[in-house]
C-alpha cells in the first residue's frame, strides 16, 4: 500500500493528513456548510446596533442604513470565489 500525504494550506499551521478517506470526508463536511455569499442586510444591522445600544447608548446616534456596504461581499462574488470553493 502506497502512503502519501496530504496538505491542506488553510493557515500558517499546515494540516497533514495520510488518510485519504478522513480527507475526502471533511471535506465534503465543509464543502456543504458553506453558505452563500453573506451580503450585510438593513435588518441585521439594526439588529446589531439595537443589542449595542442596550450597553452603549451612543450607538443609537448612528443609523443602520449608512452602515451598510455590500460592494465587498459583491466583488468576492464577482470574481467567483465561493463558486470555486464550492466546486472542489
Amino acid at each position: 500500500m502506497i502512503k502519501t500525504s496530504y496538505r491542506i494550506a488553510s493557515s500558517p499551521s499546515s494540516v497533514q493528513l495520510s488518510d485519504l478517506i478522513t480527507l475526502d470526508a471533511a471535506h465534503s463536511c465543509v464543502k456543504i456548510s458553506i453558505p452563500d455569499m453573506p451580503y450585510p442586510t438593513l435588518e441585521g444591522m439594526k439588529t446589531i446596533l439595537a443589542e449595542m445600544n442596550r450597553t452603549r447608548p451612543e450607538v443609537s446616534k448612528f443609523d443602520a442604513a449608512t452602515m451598510i456596504d455590500p460592494s465587498i461581499v459583491k466583488a468576492i462574488e464577482d470574481e467567483g470565489f465561493l463558486k470555486k470553493l464550492k466546486s472542489n
